[in-house]
Formats: structure tokens, C-alpha cells, sequence
């Protein structure tokens, strides 16, 4: 299950079919204050799995801190090495690192077999088919329960699937992101010639256009301040901030080549984005730049790089495709360590004490990926969790991201009838 970067090209094959399951129609985004027309609320059907009561089979000491298990005994050597232990198997460890991963039956669980935007708690249990068909993009706001996503234009749903509805808006081409209060979200869409930064109400109405293209370039990504305003944004390859209102516009900094990925820090004082091969933090007010990081990359994901929520330290992607790896640093670029191999897209929990991520597995002959939800330990490299397990032909498209309150992870499955993904039972 290989995470797929969703192109132009992705968004537009999908969209006719989302909007005949809806019963919706994107239409054109408007680039002043006027309304923005929406549609038809609709009520899905959610699908909740039904998940055993199996406990986990792993050897070595007790751990209070696993969730509903105890992990593995580690495996060292100077080549990689792989442990199995009922069914599951270990992630290969770097020469001279360790690994212990806490294990369970490859087979349990059932199947979804479904495209859609999932949740789950970070012990496995209570899986469930939140979004039906091909949404992606999904974020979760900070205090509603709620989340967005592209279907291919904005939807809106709560997080048990319930509420679902979409607005006519222009294409996402970024993960959207929610105003502090989760009443407003800020879209990056397509608007005929390139990617322009919107912010419309979580009712639909009130649509904006706060940052042009034609002024700044094409907009990657965007993120809005855990404190209010600004908004931070990568426009033509630099970091521009602007308030939720469309004012205050102003370059942070020129670099030419940040791309996609930004975050605030939990404090709201800081920000850190990928340029080039570098992860790079700065103050608010555009002073104290520093590269704190060095990626081995220069194509991004939008989450590439996250802060945990005391503002210390922040986890970013390094290596590329199977020999990629979750590093973890302070704020000011000490202390770099390599918390996980072989794994993508991490996101820090809101207490800190956890980060989500996918692993990056073996290749089947048919160039399917073996791709985990798991969970790493920001300061155990020993430790890693499975949450979801990989099942064949599944493409994870999204995600993972966490519920405001941490008691959910969400994340998306696309594909057509074959994909799919195997339920993790709780300990």
C-alpha cells in the first residue's frame, strides 16, 4: 500500500463520481466577500467494523505505556534484521539500531473494502468507515469533532460521519486547515491558472480569496495559527502569512524553493516548512531562520514535517521511498535521533507521547506497497505499534491525522472494490 501523493490529474478522476454520490455540484470559487452557495446537506450510513477481543502475543518486559500490550523483545545486530511473532513482523532495523515492535495475528480483523476517509482509536479498536467513496485530505478540527476534506471540492462532516455535506467550491489541492475556534477553514483550490488560498465558513457561507496567485505564486500548503491569526502559507516556493480576513499580507521570508509542507508550533510562536533538502524553523515575526534539519529529499508531502504541542521539538521525513525514516529534533536543532525506519507522514498526538505514521514495507511482485498505521515513540526508538494493518491492493492516499482530543486517528483508503485495509483487534 503505497502513500500516493494526489495530483491534479487524481483529483479530476475522481470528481465526477464524488459528485454524483452526493448529489453535489463543484462549481466556480468567487474571489470576492459574496456568498458561497452551498448544497444539500446528506446523512450517511457509517460503517462500524466489529473488531474481536484478541490480546497480543509478543515476549519481553511489561510496558504500562503500550497501548493494550506489552512490546516485543528487541532485535540487534550489525546487519538488518527482522523479528516474527505470531503472524505480525517486525520493522528491519538499520545496521546497529534496535527494534521492538509490539506484534499481533497478521489475520485478524476483518476487512473493509471500501474507499473512504477512516477513524480509529490509537489502540486499534472501534474501526470505522466515517467518509464513504473518494474523499481525501481529510483534517480535523481543534475543538468541533468535526472534519474537512476534498471531495474533490470541500466537504464537511463530523467524525462520526454523521452531518456530511459539501460546498461549491473549486478543487482542493492541499489539506485544508481549520480556524482555532473550527469555525472558518482555509482551502488552497485551483482557480484557472493556478492555486489560490481561500477561507470560507464551516456552514458554507462567506467564501473569500485571501491570497491570490497571480500576486504570490502558486500556494502549496497552508496552515492557520493554533492562536487565531495569521495564516501561514508556501506560495511560489516562499512563506507568506495573512489573516483569516484577506489583511495583513506579508512575505515571512524568500527562500525560492519551500514546497508543501508547514506547521505552527503548539505555541503559535513558530513555524517550521520544508525547503529544498532542509527543514527549516523561524520566528513569527520573520527573525531567528535556521535549518534544523536535512531531509535527503526534495519533493514533499504535506506532512512531512509536525511539532509536538509544547513547542520543544518536531518530527520530520528524512531518506527516500524504503529508506525512509522519522527523525526527531528541538526547536533549535539539537539533539537530532531517528525514532523510526522505514515510515512516512508522522504526526505528533496532542499530548505529545505519540507519533502516528505509515510504515514502508516490502513490495509485492505487483508493485503493491505493505504499508502500516503504526505508532512511534518520540523517545524510544525501540518502540513501535500497529494500529491498522496493511491489507493487498489498498492505497493509502491520507493521513494519518489525529482528533483534536487524540481519541481518534483519521486517515484515508482510496482505490476502487479491491481496496481495503485489516482490522486491528483491541488488546
Amino acid at each position: 500500500m503505497a502513500v500516493a501523493v494526489l495530483l491534479v490529474a487524481g483529483i479530476a478522476a475522481v470528481a465526477a463520481h464524488q459528485d454524483d454520490e452526493d448529489g453535489l455540484v463543484a462549481g466556480p470559487v468567487t474571489t470576492s466577500s459574496s456568498l458561497l452557495e452551498t448544497t444539500t446537506t446528506t446523512e450517511d450510513t457509517t460503517t462500524t467494523v466489529a473488531l474481536p477481543s484478541v490480546g497480543d502475543t509478543t515476549s519481553g518486559s511489561t510496558d504500562p505505556t503500550t497501548p493494550g500490550g506489552t512490546p516485543g523483545g528487541p532485535t540487534t545486530g550489525s546487519g538488518a534484521t527482522t523479528t516474527t511473532a505470531n503472524g505480525g513482523t517486525a520493522t528491519t532495523a538499520r545496521p546497529g539500531q534496535t527494534t521492538t515492535t509490539t506484534m499481533r495475528p497478521a489475520s485478524a480483523g476483518p476487512a473493509i473494502t471500501s474507499a473512504g476517509i477512516y477513524t480509529v482509536q490509537p489502540d486499534g479498536s472501534g474501526l470505522r468507515q466515517a467518509v464513504p467513496g473518494a474523499g481525501n485530505f481529510a483534517t480535523a478540527s481543534p475543538t468541533s469533532g468535526q472534519i474537512a476534506y476534498a471531495r474533490p471540492a470541500l466537504g464537511i462532516a463530523n467524525q462520526d460521519g454523521s452531518g456530511r455535506r459539501g460546498y461549491a467550491t473549486n478543487s482542493l489541492m492541499a489539506p485544508p486547515t481549520w480556524s482555532s475556534d473550527s469555525k472558518e477553514v482555509a482551502i488552497v483550490v485551483a482557480n484557472g491558472n493556478g492555486f489560490a488560498l481561500n477561507v470560507v465558513a464551516v456552514d458554507g457561507s462567506g467564501q473569500r480569496q485571501v491570497a491570490n496567485n497571480a500576486e504570490v505564486g502558486d500556494v502549496s500548503g497552508a496552515a492557520w495559527s493554533p492562536n487565531g491569526d495569521p495564516i501561514a502559507f508556501i506560495a511560489g516556493g516562499d512563506v507568506y502569512v495573512v489573516k483569516g480576513d484577506g489583511t495583513g499580507l506579508r512575505q515571512l521570508i524568500n527562500v525560492n524553493n519551500a514546497y508543501r509542507s508547514i506547521a505552527w508550533s503548539g505555541d503559535g510562536k513558530k513555524l517550521a516548512f520544508t525547503h529544498g533538502d532542509k527543514v527549516a524553523v523561524i520566528n513569527l515575526d520573520g527573525t531567528g531562520f535556521k535549518d534544523v534539519g536535512t531531509t535527503d529529499r526534495t519533493t514533499h508531502g504535506w506532512s512531512d514535517v509536525t511539532w509536538s504541542k509544547d513547542s520543544t521539538r518536531l518530527v520530520y521525513v528524512a531518506g527516500t521511498g524504503g529508506a525512509s525514516r522519522l527523525m526527531v529534533v528541538g526547536h533549535d536543532g539539537t539533539g537530532p535521533r531517528n525514532i523510526a525506519e522505514n515510515a512516512e507522514a508522522p504526526r505528533f498526538s496532542p499530548d505529545g507521547g505519540k507519533v502516528a505514521m505509515f510504515s514502508v514495507g516490502k513490495v509485492a511482485p505487483d508493485g503493491d506497497f505493505e504499508q502500516d498505521l503504526e505508532l512511534a515513540d518520540p523517545d524510544r526508538a525501540s518502540y513501535r505499534f500497529k494500529v491498522v494493518e496493511d491489507q493487498h491492493g489498498a492505497s493509502q492516499s491520507w493521513g494519518p491525522v489525529w482528533s483534536g482530543d487524540g481519541s481518534l486517528i483519521i486517515f484515508t483508503i482510496g482505490g476502487g472494490s479491491t481496496s481495503g485495509i485489516g482490522a486491528r483487534p483491541p488488546a
